[in-house]
């Protein structure tokens, strides 16, 4: 979202679509990698990532992170 009191609204705009796009990346890569075995006696639910998902997984993390504080550091220079 553009603010017109900030000092650069571009730069936000662009941390801020980079940071949902890789939010979305993660989200994608959970569900990707979920999992639920059903038995007799027991029941298991969850997400297992190995491999080059994990490492997908984290740079993903990495950048929504960073992309989240730029983000956050552009809406306050005034």
């Amino acid at each position: 979202m553009i603010t017109k009191n900030i000092k650069y609204p571009y730069a936000k705009l662009m941390m801020d679509i980079i940071s949902i796009l890789s939010f979305i990346g993660v989200i994608i890569t959970i569900i990707i990698n979920f999992y639920m075995h059903k038995s007799s006696t027991t029941f298991e639910m969850g997400f297992n990532v190995a491999g080059s998902s994990f490492i997908l997984l984290c740079v993903l993390l990495c950048i929504t992170i960073f992309c989240a504080i730029a983000s956050t550091i552009f809406k306050r220079i005034n």
